[in-house]
């Protein structure tokens, strides 16, 4: 038995996780799979519109409703959308497939802090006084000319 092998198969360890999904009973894994799709389908869709510039930044922002979908966010999406998190001191990207951009935002809807294309598998902190965050695909902070203080409103 090699010294990464399971004690009890001599299997590596790898081979066994690998085995394990599929001995998963199916129907308990496709009704996970489908709360958590409901979970994202229930989230509200809104508009964000930088005041100070009077231009829309995006019109179908998902804002999750439940604390799964929250928790998902990005993880595992094929494509980049836009996300509204309330989270305060940061987010992580690990488990997402693509760059992204991220706007911080205070109490009055002022833009606090941004990040530009925020690449796959980082940790983006900030002051933990901001708790909204908007996740956007790669290229809207540019294309939207979001700056630090601008206005932004959520219909």
């Amino acid at each position: 038995m090699s010294r990464w092998g399971n004690k009890y198969t001599g299997r590596p360890v790898g081979a066994i996780l690998k085995l394990g999904i599929f001995l998963w009973p199916k129907s308990e894994f496709f009704s996970s799979v489908q709360i958590l799709t409901q979970n994202l389908i229930n989230s509200s869709y809104l508009k964000i519109t930088n005041l100070t510039k009077n231009k829309v930044i995006v019109e179908d922002a998902k804002e999750p409703k439940s604390f799964l979908a929250r928790t998902v966010g990005l993880i595992g999406a094929k494509a980049p959308y836009p996300l509204i998190l309330n989270t305060r001191f940061g987010i992580h990207t690990f488990g997402v497939r693509f760059p992204m951009d991220v706007v911080i935002v205070d109490k009055e809807n002022k833009v606090a802090a941004t990040r530009e294309n925020l690449l796959a598998n980082r940790v983006f902190f900030w002051n933990p006084l901001f708790e909204k965050v908007i996740e956007l695909p790669q290229g809207t902070i540019e294309k939207a000319q979001i700056s630090v203080g601008d206005e932004v409103s959520f219909t």
